[in-house]
């Protein structure tokens, strides 16, 4: 991940209810947690690379 994202997220994920996500599994295998900063990630990238086409 790069900077970035993370100096934009790092307020959220670092609170407590985010970490609380931590111990909820999501999709039988992956924490609740890592699954929505996978996907936030996702969703960030998809977002630059579609402003840069315009």
């Amino acid at each position: 991940m790069n900077q970035d994202f993370k100096s934009l997220t790092h307020d959220i994920i670092i609170s407590d209810n985010f970490q609380k996500m931590k111990q909820y599994i999501h999709h039988g295998h992956i924490s609740a947690y890592k699954h929505s900063i996978t996907v936030a990630y996702l969703v960030y990238k998809h977002y630059k690379k579609r402003k840069r086409k315009r």
